[in-house]
């Protein structure tokens, strides 16, 4: 809860985005969350580099399939997961 705007709650979810299937817990948290209030905004933060900068062509396959991953399957997954939440009574 936030001193300037009292009646909203923020919640923040730790979730490992780059699993797939999406963790089963973030779809739970947003069942509960729902049935307390609205939930009218995902701020979807997740992304990746490399863990030491390199050229293009001296990246592993491994290392290219995790970027890959999080930076995209992992936030359409939350996306997916949410959006019905958002969009209920609009």
């Amino acid at each position: 809860m936030t001193t300037s705007f009292p009646r909203i709650k923020i919640r923040i979810v730790d979730a490992d985005l780059g699993a797939a299937p999406l963790n089963p817990k973030y779809a739970e948290v947003l069942k509960e969350v729902s049935q307390e209030g609205d939930i009218r905004v995902l701020i979807n933060n997740a992304g990746m580099s490399h863990n030491m900068p390199v050229a293009f062509e001296d990246m592993t396959h491994d290392e290219m399939e995790g970027i890959i991953g999080l930076n995209i399957a992992g936030v359409v997954r939350v996306t997916k997961t949410t959006l019905p939440y958002l969009l209920e009574d609009t």
